[in-house]
């Protein structure tokens, strides 16, 4: 019995312990990435990106001042009672932070992305020895001259196995150009690059797979040849993984990534990570009902109870989103598999211990657990640092570093 066929059966007794100790490392992570402080830098950096300060933060679209309807008319305060003479003065903030920002990232953005050609390229690598061999004499015409002149079918040999990898690699070319068309690869990392220059991190996520849909023929190809023999299953599962998905890339809030605490410089060197999704509406968590990779019933729970918060477990406004926190990394599912009856019987089956897995959890239940579909135990999330923070995975953007702050210890007249 392997991990699928256990976490397929009713498994309320394995999601439960699972779940508790699952969002006790979120918690962790949480107050983990709260005391470090960052949190407070990206808030003002971004509110310095958008000019707002303490004088006039909630003010927006609320003038304290009204133009006459004639041309001569007096502008009329429109002061409210028991506003001090301070707060009806005029303030300016000027806001040298966003054109700063905005020149430093496309300047970025257009060396890093050139207009009408992909920053990248495939070559052949030398593997075989034959393609050792000519890559060699690549460099010495003469002596491949009179080598080939010895033995013809040498040269015939590395000539035909260039043109097969060089047909290989322009239809892998290709295909990888249409995967990142599709994905909008060009618009995610330009926004990257944005975030990175604005709060000094820019996420990026990926790539994970994506459902897409296939012609009626094509699904019928495949249900045929599932269903004639072992070995058409296994085709037909290979060729459901590179038909029914494709890989996507998105760019992410760095507010939303909560990376293990004490990973350090790098998230890789964590034992998990973390990625909020918030405000998830009823509806779009309705709509993973029909996804039989979701545990139904325990999302029936989730639509039950409505969104619950973070810290005290209780139910929050209804007419919030829901939150869904995305757990990535190593998860050891031994102790809660034995403890589950149905399974005593196949207990020398299973081999599960410590497991690389995405656990997909809304308000502290479990409603879906995947094996990646890569063959690696990275987190598929990438961090552009503007410029590296000592100690820290996360960067110093554009905004911290023109930041100046003057401090005076003495009373102003004007407080």
């Amino acid at each position: 019995m392997n991990f699928s066929a256990a976490i397929a059966m009713p498994a309320e007794d394995l999601l439960i312990p699972l779940a508790r100790d699952l969002c006790r490392d979120r918690d962790e992570a949480v107050r983990a990435r709260a005391s470090t402080g960052v949190e407070s830098i990206w808030q003002r950096a971004r509110d310095q990106y958008a000019g707002i300060d303490e004088v006039n933060r909630g003010r927006s679209g609320n003038s304290l001042s009204n133009k006459s309807l004639t041309m001569d008319g007096p502008i009329r305060v429109a002061s409210p009672l028991g506003l001090s003479d301070r707060e009806t003065r005029s303030t300016v903030f000027v806001n040298i932070t966003r054109p700063y920002a905005n020149a430093g990232t496309a300047r970025v953005a257009d060396i890093l992305l050139p207009t009408g050609k992909m920053p990248w390229d495939l070559t052949a690598s030398p593997v075989s020895d034959l393609q050792l061999l000519a890559e060699a004499l690549t460099n010495y015409p003469n002596d491949a001259a009179m080598l080939f002149q010895a033995m013809p079918e040498l040269q015939q040999q590395i000539t035909s196995g260039k043109a097969e990898v060089d047909a290989a690699i322009e239809t892998a070319k290709q295909v990888i150009k249409d995967w990142l068309e599709e994905c909008d690869w060009l618009g995610q990392v330009r926004t990257q690059i944005i975030e990175a220059g604005l709060v000094g991190t820019g996420v990026m996520k990926g790539p994970f797979p994506k459902p897409r849909t296939v012609s009626p023929q094509i699904q019928q190809a495949l249900n045929m040849l599932a269903l004639q023999s072992p070995t058409g299953q296994l085709v037909a599962k290979q060729l459901e993984n590179r038909l029914l998905y494709a890989p996507v890339l998105e760019n992410i809030k760095v507010e939303n990534c909560y990376p293990a605490p004490g990973c350090g410089r790098d998230v890789q060197n964590g034992k998990f990570f973390f990625e909020r999704i918030p405000d998830v509406s009823r509806r779009r968590l309705e709509e993973f009902l029909e996804d039989p990779t979701y545990f139904a019933d325990q999302i029936r729970a989730c639509l039950k109870e409505g969104p619950k918060s973070l810290q005290d477990n209780k139910g929050v406004d209804k007419d919030k989103g829901y939150d869904l926190w995305i757990r990535t990394g190593m998860v050891d599912l031994s102790d809660y598999v034995s403890q589950l009856e149905t399974l005593e019987d196949a207990a020398g089956d299973i081999e599960l211990s410590e497991m690389f897995l995405t656990v997909t959890l809304c308000n502290h239940r479990i409603i879906k657990i995947a094996e990646p579909m890569l063959n690696c135990k990275e987190f598929p999330y990438r961090m552009l640092l503007w410029e590296p923070r000592d100690d820290s995975w996360a960067g110093i953007g554009i905004p911290e570093q023109i930041e100046t702050r003057i401090e005076c210890g003495r009373s102003c007249p004007d407080g």
